[in-house]
């Protein structure tokens, strides 16, 4: 959003809902880039990498079907581990049940509850790492294993 009067230098980059910098000398300085309100300044952004065409408007038919691939385990996968876990906890529920009293169960009710949902946590984590590992600074193409693993 710019404000009346406001002047911008050449290739200046201002963020959307943002406005340019206050309280400047003349013109937003040539290839600054803004964002927020009040303004911030980002750094410097790495020159572009250069990628084929298939790797990023064109994808083949392969990189297509890899994409597919990777969406059907994205979309399936956690929801099959919520299934898993809750039914892991109903089975532990109904068989404490057996060989506890009501009042005890109703006590360890929500212990178990707390060790669910740690242990969704502690496995969405090491699914992060075995899956995607460490992220390094560095430029892929949008059609790419590790973009679609991030996402």
């Amino acid at each position: 959003m710019l404000p009346q009067g406001a002047v911008l230098g050449n290739g200046v980059l201002i963020g959307t809902l943002s406005i340019p910098p206050e309280g400047l000398r003349g013109p937003v300085p040539d290839g600054t880039t803004w964002f927020g309100s009040p303004a911030i300044r980002l750094p410097a952004l790495a020159p572009h990498a250069s990628f084929p065409e298939a790797s990023t408007y064109r994808p083949t038919p392969q990189l297509i079907a890899q994409r597919l691939f990777v969406e059907f385990f994205r979309i399936v996968l956690p929801s099959t581990l919520f299934v898993v876990l809750a039914s892991l906890m109903m089975n532990a529920t109904d068989i404490l049940q057996d060989y506890i009293s009501l009042y005890q169960w109703l006590l360890l009710l929500p212990l178990l509850y707390v060790a669910a949902g740690l242990v969704s946590v502690l496995l969405t984590a090491a699914l992060k790492w075995i899956v995607i590992g460490r992220y390094r600074v560095e430029q892929k193409p949008l059609w790419c294993g590790f973009v679609w693993r991030s996402n």
